[in-house]
């Protein structure tokens, strides 16, 4: 009888104790390359209106989320939202002023983790599916680019998300978020991750460290719930414009070959 009180002793010292000695690790699991592949991305524009007491330009700025999805020895690709890249001309100009605007220009910037800043191109926008491709020249990071999931998210996966809302982004800080994938309709998928302005463009990605998803947009009646283009129409989307646009690179470097030939011939030069 005592021993039998003594093992049941041990038994219920065991199950009270057990949970503090076994690691219960559920923080993050967010690959660490993610933070490295983000970037924010600045749209700053200067729109100049001409009335009958003369001419006078205003600047512009918003901001978002981006993630690097490719590159080349000439630089890297940028995976963004389609309105990020747009100057929604009508939001910032009252309406009867928009017949007397004159000029407008607009540069896009990224915004790495250190904070370093470089100069990017708009190569292709899909207004459907909300989704826009740049070009930054000269700009690579230590991580590489993002993987593209070789499928898209089930029903109830964990993912994650990394995003600037409202412009938080700091040298080295960067907010991580985490939510679950709730399934699709139509052109748009579903997630359960909160987001606010400056989260558009930012990428969702699974366990892996690879991309299943962007944010575009969110519920406003319930910001815990965003939107994102369904993965086959991103995938789609990228591997469709890099690709456009790496020829277009080859192209222009063959043409300027061919153009700067005759210039050594003439010489009487020939390349070794």
């Amino acid at each position: 009888m005592r021993n039998k009180l003594t093992l049941l002793f041990i038994i219920l010292l065991t199950i009270i104790f057990l949970p503090s000695c076994v690691p219960t690790n559920f923080g993050f699991h967010i690959p660490e390359n993610s933070r490295d592949q983000f970037v924010r991305i600045l749209q700053q524009a200067q729109v100049s209106i001409c009335v009958d007491e003369g001419c006078v330009t205003n600047p512009f700025k918003s901001s978002g989320s981006g993630i690097v999805v490719s590159d080349s020895l000439r630089g890297s690709y940028i995976l963004t939202a389609g309105h990020v890249c747009e100057l929604e001309i009508d939001r910032i100009v009252p309406p009867e002023l928009l017949g007397s605007i004159k000029e407008v220009s607009v540069d896009m910037i990224i915004v790495n983790l250190s904070q370093s800043k470089y100069n990017a191109k708009i190569i292709s926008i899909d207004s459907n599916s909300d989704l826009c491709l740049m070009f930054a020249e000269n700009y690579w990071n230590e991580a590489g680019p993002v993987n593209i999931s070789s499928t898209g998210p089930f029903e109830g996966e964990r993912v994650y998300n990394v995003a600037a809302p409202v412009g938080i982004f700091y040298e080295n800080v960067v907010p991580l978020l985490e939510g679950f994938y709730m399934g699709r309709d139509g052109l748009r998928a579903y997630y359960s991750i909160p987001a606010m302005g400056g989260s558009s463009g930012s990428p969702i990605i699974n366990i892996r460290g690879d991309l299943v998803g962007m944010i575009h947009s969110v519920n406003v009646a319930f910001p815990m719930v965003s939107v994102s283009p369904n993965f086959s129409e991103l995938k789609k989307f990228i591997n469709l414009n890099v690709q456009a646009h790496k020829e277009k690179l080859k192209q222009e470097k063959q043409s300027t070959k061919r153009n700067v030939e005759p210039f050594w011939r003439a010489l009487g030069l020939d390349r070794i």
